[in-house]
């Protein structure tokens, strides 16, 4: 992005506010029908379907979903005009199910799209998913967008979450956006460097410290830089891989192979891992300096006498600040610096840095008189239940998050404050997990400022503390769904090493805290002098997760995360007994009313006899929700026509599209099965029969017999 000199106030001066567009006006309703002059943060609400029209304060986007939308168009418009105004957007837009009085209520589902522009890139992601009608049509399912051509301006990705019963309802999406609650637009706006904005720019760069033990002229007015030896290597800028550096090295330097690989990668961090933009910290031995990469690597031959000719290998620097005092910083931020490597990382430390080059930096001693007692980890709190590392896993629809949600009750009773509930997906980091410094809005409403933010392991965790140090200690319990669809050992980073627990359900073994978690947990329990310089998980914490490794799109989990956790398996129809004498439905050429657990079981036999399909990709007796399968005290489904619904855009689109995908033609061989809309149709028209002439007779019936 070219640097246009912008300040962060004149950034934010420039937000482009959408509903002032005429290209989009008539799109989004930004406020509630009751609440006209709400404030809703920038939440833009609104609702999709072809019938319902844009009539006084309701607003809607129509036809997204249909090839020949102009929706696309029309936000482009908008972006470019945006551009051209040289302004910045951030928006957010949901669309959720019933409850929000903007959703006609045959509509369930629920959209969020994230788009930003800058002066020279229109940026977006979408997130989608809808069930069970579309487009005004009763039992038509479509995907809720099409994937667009115009990859210049969006990066399109799609996500599904659903709360334990299935259902995105109005609670859970509040939980599952809370996260924008407390971050205002502004923390997400790209803001240029320039010298106003030095201290803020350090958050997306990383930080490296250097050692430059001999005479050097690295502070010069005139010639600003960083350098390190090794200076028979020569010129390096031609090596191109760390093997080639490797092989150079071995021409002009005899090590054992220890002393080698160390050599060779500070070599290849100075060279390669230190970018244009990256601050570095030159550590001498009472003082160090705080600067700004500016260039890439060169090769200098040292003529001056005010630098040792050993040092050829050059970065130019922007010094910030200098000569601060190591006596001014943390005792850990000091160790830090004292490491005997001649370039290092010190990413924990950004915060701190942050803090130094504002004049904001207060030493953490906050407890300077007395000792300070280490966090009570083993409280011997009461739980009902033992588990504190816990994955329950099974096929789709086996009721897993209903068992831990029951379990949580057991666990916590009514104290409903004790537990969060995450959901795991593939771009979730341990910055959302564990915590991270970002940008906030200051207390003036008007200004930004950056202050750790904590995740949902970090807010638990701190509560479980807090509680462990009172004379009533409670359990906690932080709850993740989906666990394996992230990458697990990235997100759970250092936190990993304390899953494993000792037989009391304390961390085993403890880890040293960064700087910004150690300072946010000192200011979390400031006036109780509680050390915070290494971290266990308690006694009092537990964690717990949902697993379903027949999900398109999971992770695998390595053998050492495992290790660390009690897993409990689901079976296929282990809670079935929570649905006898229910969901019964009249269906198309069948003269009994039939019983969804029993047509489950049938659709099961048959791919797993049929077509080898694995339990895992088999459905549970909740595939179906509760909500739809409700009924009267004869166990007839008291909405059919929502059962339909649901069966053609859960149970058809799950087979037709993951559980038998490579062999549909065959699986629905009683209907034409070339279009995912064809065999919908026909499920209208002849019901079961879809899955073949023999299915009812085979399967279906078989498993009534041996019901009986």
């Amino acid at each position: 992005m070219a640097n246009l000199g912008l300040k962060v106030s004149d950034v934010i001066s420039k937000f482009y506010d959408v509903r002032e567009d005429d290209n989009i006006r008539g799109m989004y309703e930004v406020r509630k029908k009751g609440d006209p002059n709400g404030d809703l943060l920038w939440y833009f609400f609104s609702s999709n379907n072809a019938t319902y029209h844009s009539s006084g304060d309701d607003c809607v986007i129509r036809d997204i979903n249909q090839s020949n939308s102009k929706y696309i168009d029309r936000l482009i418009a908008a972006f470019e005009k945006a551009k051209n105004k040289e302004k910045k957007i951030f928006w957010l837009v949901l669309v959720y199910g019933e409850g929000i009085g903007l959703v006609p209520q045959e509509m369930e589902w629920m959209a969020s799209i994230e788009t930003k522009v800058d002066f020279n890139s229109i940026t977006a992601s979408l997130r989608m998913t809808k069930y069970p009608k579309g487009k005004g049509i009763a039992g038509g399912w479509e995907p809720c967008c099409k994937r667009v051509d115009q990859d210049k301006y969006f990066n399109t990705t799609f996500m599904s979450c659903k709360d334990e019963e299935g259902e995105f309802t109005d609670a859970y999406m509040k939980d599952y956006f809370e996260l924008y609650d407390n971050r205002p637009y502004r923390d997400l706006i790209e803001v240029e460097y320039t010298p106003e904005n030095d201290d803020e720019d350090i958050f997306k760069h990383n930080l490296f410290g250097i050692h430059i033990t001999d005479k050097n002229d690295a502070l010069s007015e005139d010639n600003p830089h960083v350098c390190i030896g090794w200076s028979d290597m020569g010129d390096m800028s031609g090596i191109k891989t760390r093997e080639g550096l490797a092989a150079e090295f071995d021409k002009h330097y005899s090590k054992n192979a220890r002393g080698k690989g160390q050599d060779v990668g500070q070599l290849w961090r100075f060279l390669n891992d230190v970018k244009v933009g990256d601050y570095i910290i030159y550590a001498e031995s009472s003082v160090f300096h705080i600067g700004r990469i500016e260039s890439d690597y060169y090769y200098e031959e040292v003529s001056r006498d005010e630098q040792d000719p050993d040092y050829t290998n050059n970065r130019k620097v922007k010094w910030l600040k200098t000569n601060i005092s190591r006596k001014d910083i943390s005792e850990n931020f000091h160790k830090s610096l004292m490491t005997a490597m001649s370039i290092f990382s010190i990413n924990d430390y950004k915060s701190a840095v942050y803090e130094l080059l504002r004049g904001t930096y207060k030493k953490d001693e906050l407890f300077v008189e007395g000792e300070r007692m280490k966090p009570k980890y083993k409280t011997n709190v009461h739980a009902s239940i033992e588990d504190r590392n816990r994955i329950v896993f099974g096929a789709p629809g086996t009721g897993k998050s209903f068992l831990l949600n029951e379990d949580k009750d057991k666990l916590l009773g009514t104290d409903d404050d004790n537990y969060e509930r995450v959901t795991f997906h593939p771009d979730y980091t341990y910055s959302q997990f564990v915590g991270a410094y970002k940008p906030i809005m200051a207390a003036d409403g008007e200004s930004i400022k950056y202050s750790f933010v904590p995740g949902p392991f970090m807010r638990v965790f701190v509560k479980a503390i807090r509680s462990g140090l009172s004379d009533n200690p409670k359990p906690f319990l932080l709850l993740i769904e989906e666990i394996n669809r992230a990458k697990v050992a990235a997100v759970f980073g250092d936190v990993f090493q304390l899953l494993d627990r000792d037989s009391d359900g304390v961390s085993e073994y403890e880890i040293q805290t960064t700087e910004d978690i150690r300072r946010y947990l000192e200011k979390e329990f400031e006036g109780q002098s509680v050390d915070f310089d290494k971290i266990r998980i308690p006694d009092n914490m537990f964690i717990w997760a949902t697993m379903n490794s027949a999900d398109q799109g999971v992770y695998p989990m390595d053998t050492a995360f495992k290790r660390r956790w009690n897993f409990e398996y689901l079976g296929i129809d282990e809670k079935e007994k929570d649905i006898e004498n229910i969901g019964k439905v009249s269906i198309a050429k069948y003269d009994e009313p039939v019983v969804w657990n029993r047509l489950r079981k049938a659709i099961n036999n048959k791919m797993s006899k049929d077509f080898n399909i694995n339990e895992d990709k088999l459905m549970g007796p909740f595939f179906l929700s509760k909500k739809v399968l409700a009924s009267d005290e004869n166990g007839m489904i008291k909405d059919p026509e929502k059962f339909m619904d649901a069966f053609k855009s859960k149970v058809i689109m799950y087979l037709y599209e993951d559980a038998v995908k490579q062999s549909k033609r065959k699986f629905f061989d009683g209907c034409d099965s070339s279009k995912y809309s064809s065999v919908c149709d026909a499920f209208d028209e002849i019901g079961m029969n879809i899955f073949g002439a023999n299915f009812i007779s085979s399967y279906y019936e078989q498993k009534r017999d041996d019901a009986e």
